[in-house]
């Protein structure tokens, strides 16, 4: 649900009178065909689906957005045409999550600005943060709760952005309510202003600092894999599945986050590599480990027996 109310934001707000509206309407006339009625029950469908599964990730969610663009589409086309204002469901919902996740954006914003440099020790705020998300459980090292909380640091300053319009917009349309055309027009604008900073911005941001140091070393042992040797990657998380596409050879490729399984992996060769974050460190393994290669973050290492 927050991950519903965050992908479809403000225009969430139309959903539930909406919804209410095409069920009710087909309900009490049976002998008309109501093809809105058709997407109602779509939405319904995937949201109790989704809701009950025992595994849930978010992306599982995204076949709901076309239902819920057409039903709000319809309601909000009604609205211009009969020159309404929002009602009070629709201010109310867009004012408690727009200023919910806006002060929330603004606070993880400024905190990522706070915590550029790495600061040590870690601060108990960044600990307490980087305890409430990631997967890894029990003591972490101040580079691992670092690495859980890059994405607060790299794209504070978009987070903040973020937040700040966000305000802003909903701050615009509870103070033009009663105005559906400036409603809906601030509405798009927000979404358009977010869509195109997340893509221009934000994302090119996480790239340079996240995606291609990684791509660079991993293309850097490329011709190693290709001679035969393995490449581990060790203590990643989520699995990074890219890099066995941009080297092939899936069978000399290891990815783990055990270190039992990266001495048994490393002990079945004469040599090969290891890609880690730097500063987590490799556990003792059998002869000799160098580093061979920094890039950003990350290290690759050279083991050899």
């Amino acid at each position: 649900m927050p991950v519903l109310i965050c992908a479809s934001f403000p225009f969430i707000a139309f959903v539930p009178r909406a919804w209410w509206k095409e069920i009710t309407e087909t309900w009490h006339r049976k002998d008309e065909s109501n093809y809105i009625a058709m997407w109602a029950l779509w939405a319904t469908l995937v949201l109790l689906l989704f809701s009950v599964s025992a595994s849930k990730l978010s992306n599982y969610i995204l076949p709901i957005l076309p239902a819920l663009a057409v039903l709000v589409g319809v309601h909000v086309a009604e609205l211009l045409r009969e020159r309404r204002g929002l009602g009070r469901l629709e201010g109310f919902t867009i004012g408690l999550f727009g200023i919910l996740i806006g002060l929330v954006l603004v606070s993880c914003g400024g905190l990522g600005l706070e915590w550029r440099g790495a600061p040590s020790p870690v601060p108990y705020s960044a600990r307490l943060l980087s305890g409430t998300i990631g997967w890894q459980s029990g003591p972490m090292n101040d580079a691992q709760v670092w690495y859980r909380l890059s994405p607060f640091i790299v794209l504070a300053p978009h987070t903040l952005a973020f937040g700040l319009l966000l305000l802003t917009a909903t701050g615009l349309i509870l103070l033009w309510r009663r105005n559906m055309v400036r409603v809906v027009g601030t509405a798009t604008a927000l979404c358009l202003c977010l869509a195109v900073t997340f893509a221009y911005f934000a994302m090119p941001a996480w790239s340079r600092f996240d995606i291609e140091p990684l791509w660079d070393l991993a293309a850097g042992a490329g011709p190693s894999v290709q001679a035969g040797e393995p490449l581990i990657l060790y203590g990643f998380h989520p699995r990074r599945t890219s890099v066995r596409y941009l080297l092939g050879h899936a069978d000399l490729i290891t990815e783990t986050t055990d270190a039992p399984v990266l001495q048994q992996v490393s002990g079945k060769y004469p040599r090969g590599r290891i890609l880690a974050l730097a500063g987590n460190p490799l556990p003792a393994l059998a002869g000799s480990v160098r580093i061979e290669r920094t890039a950003g973050r990350y290290v690759l290492w050279r083991f050899e027996r």
